[in-house]
């Protein structure tokens, strides 16, 4: 079994597959993006300030 693969989508898929690893090593997966902490500012207040 003999697949054509032109080389512009050999470099293609070479080049996905890097950045995907690289993403991976980097700490960007799946686990790590279904982890997100809470987002900081939903309970603060707005504070009417006079600076002169």
């Amino acid at each position: 079994m003999t697949i054509d693969l032109p080389r512009h989508s050999f470099l293609r898929v070479a080049g996905a597959g890097v950045a995907a690893t690289s993403l991976g090593a980097m700490g960007f997966g799946a686990a790590e993006a279904a982890h997100v902490r809470a987002f900081k500012l939903t309970s603060t207040t707005e504070a009417c300030d006079i600076c002169t």
